[in-house]
């Protein structure tokens, strides 16, 4: 987006920005899996061996998956049952439970879709903010603009102050991603063939950098950007 306010930008901001305007709805794909890609490539071991897990990481996993053995079952199980492609990822919630610990789990996104909090979608059925000139019965530009600034109460457009100041939908949960896998097709069809995408996982397992994973899981609330994180 060259001569935009989005070209010296990072894709996690475009990608929040755009997320709740249909408008930009192609820019937000392209920036979402730019950033889901970076995050998944960023979770493999650069030497090609898995770093493993401190007893602390794997103490807080079996807090809420019982044992490492049934995350790992639990999380290559949902990625390889997948119909369509998309990312799966292992998040840790921001709250703390009764416990004052932060519980895991394993989230599904579809295609472009964003595990993080401030790119849900809006959740009621009807919303001006979600139309255009074609689409919105009729309505001449000037009289659309009207009905969007309308309509902005209780919307999350692009006019609503709550579209500003929500970061998470209704009945949401803030999370913060901490791995992910990838799960479209061109991610392990080559090198593993149509058949092979079982190995392709059990083979991302056994080359994970626990330890990029740990720094993630530890993330303090303030930090600018994951994949800030993720370079260190």
């Amino acid at each position: 987006m060259t001569g935009t306010t989005f070209s010296s930008q990072t894709p996690q901001n475009i990608l929040l920005q755009t997320a709740r305007n249909p408008e930009q709805a192609a820019l937000f794909n392209y920036a979402s899996m730019a950033w889901n890609n970076q995050f998944y490539f960023n979770g493999i071991s650069l030497t090609g061996d898995r770093i493993s897990m401190s007893a602390a990481m794997e103490s807080r996993l079996i807090q809420s998956f019982s044992s490492v053995e049934t995350l790992k079952a639990q999380l290559l199980e949902t990625a390889y049952s997948m119909f369509g492609p998309g990312f799966v990822w292992l998040v840790r919630t921001n709250t703390r439970n009764s416990r004052e610990t932060r519980q895991f789990y394993i989230l599904s996104t579809y295609l472009a879709g964003s595990p993080l909090a401030g790119a849900h979608n809006r959740l009621q059925p009807i919303d001006l903010n979600t139309e255009n000139i074609a689409t919105a019965g009729g309505f001449d530009a000037k009289d659309l603009a009207r009905r969007r600034v309308a309509n902005s109460v209780s919307s999350f457009g692009q006019y609503s102050e709550a579209s500003k100041n929500q970061k998470t939908s209704y009945g949401g949960i803030d999370i913060t991603p901490v791995l992910c896998v990838n799960t479209w097709q061109h991610a392990w069809m080559f090198d593993w063939s149509i058949n092979g995408k079982w190995q392709f996982l059990n083979a991302w397992w056994d080359r994970i950098d626990w330890f990029k994973v740990q720094t993630i899981a530890d993330v303090k609330e303030g930090e600018s950007s994951l994949l800030d994180i993720y370079s260190r």
